[in-house]
């Protein structure tokens, strides 16, 4: 009893269940890629705050798809159980629904391809190739 006790977080509310289904800790990656990019073109005198914004949300968003598609793949998988997913067991709790999750990234993706959109009719078509 005491070694399952270990695994076992506090019960979440539905909130901070959806906030922790998108790993907020690993959103970092985008956050720091983008700013990389930020930092290349202002030094290239190539700037501007609304692309800036969009390309941040659009990396954000598709690291977030990803990692709702990861936990809801190792939900139907098998893989994750009560034990296997400390970061992120809505699922294995009953917390979300599997389809909740999929839906969830599914509208992260949607969002970003508008913003691929908005990103391709500002800068021109060649966006794409990169």
């Amino acid at each position: 009893m005491a070694e399952k006790a270990k695994y076992v977080k506090a019960e979440q509310t539905k909130w901070q269940s959806i906030i922790n289904a998108f790993r907020p800790w690993t959103l970092y990656t985008a956050f720091f890629s983008v700013a990389l990019g930020a930092v290349w073109a202002l030094n290239r005198g190539y700037w501007d705050w609304l692309l800036f914004i969009l390309t941040l949300l659009g990396g954000v968003l598709l690291q977030a798809a990803s990692n709702l598609f990861n936990t809801y793949g190792d939900y139907a998988s098998g893989v994750d159980t009560v034990e296997s997913a400390l970061r992120s067991p809505e699922l294995v709790r009953g917390q979300l629904k599997p389809e909740t999750v999929k839906w969830m990234g599914v509208g992260c993706c949607a969002v970003t391809a508008l913003i691929g959109c908005y990103l391709i009719y500002a800068t021109g078509w060649q966006i794409i190739i990169f």
